[in-house]
């Protein structure tokens, strides 16, 4: 494992869940209540995957099995079977973004899953290689981008923790390559806590 996957891991070592309803965007392969360090959550565990397959994992619920397939870039209709069932007040969207090709219309349409006042955690890279798969890696977003796409969207930044290059190496690349060095030049990418301000 990565040191930029350790630090995302070791950030969700820490955290302690508790809520009614939480929606794991993307937790198809690596849900997140595995990942944490206590899990509380009393009503509803669903995912939101554009690849769930029949017999992948995909509700913890006592409502019965609660999934959704959809594409995150496309608009969700108003008529979508998941806007019959109550928001969430916690929603987690984990190493997803830089595979969103329409990050307006994704984090749109995650906060309207979302109740006012409720709690997303997502991850953004900023300096990540291209990976599979390969045909949809998209985007890398700086710090500012991401919060300035959140605020867009109708979600107010409560904390940014910082993922850095540990190895010292990416200072010395930027130099190297003659790239102006600022304030963050280890900053790799960021885990950003925000909440739903209003509808």
């Amino acid at each position: 494992m990565s040191f930029y996957r350790d630090q995302l891991e070791d950030w969700l070592s820490g955290q302690h869940i508790k809520a009614d309803r939480v929606l794991d965007v993307g937790g198809r392969a690596k849900p997140v209540f595995t990942r944490v360090a206590s899990w509380a959550v009393t009503d509803l565990y669903a995912t939101m995957d554009n690849d769930l397959e029949p017999g992948d994992y995909a509700t913890l619920s006592k409502q019965g099995a609660n999934h959704w397939t959809d594409d995150i870039n496309e608009p969700l209709s108003p008529d979508h079977p998941i806007f019959k069932v109550d928001k969430y007040d916690l929603v987690f969207c984990l190493e997803v973004m830089e595979y969103v090709w329409n990050p307006i219309q994704a984090i749109a349409n995650i906060a309207s899953l979302m109740k006012t006042g409720a709690k997303l955690v997502i991850t953004f890279a900023f300096v990540y290689p291209v990976h599979k798969p390969i045909e949809s890696d998209f985007l890398r977003y700086t710090p500012q981008g991401a919060t300035k796409l959140l605020a867009e969207c109708g979600l107010k930044t409560e904390s940014v923790f910082s993922r850095i290059d540990r190895s010292g190496k990416l200072l010395e690349f930027y130099k190297a390559d003659g790239m102006h060095v600022g304030g963050n030049a280890h900053v790799t990418g960021v885990i950003i806590e925000a909440r739903k301000v209003g509808d």
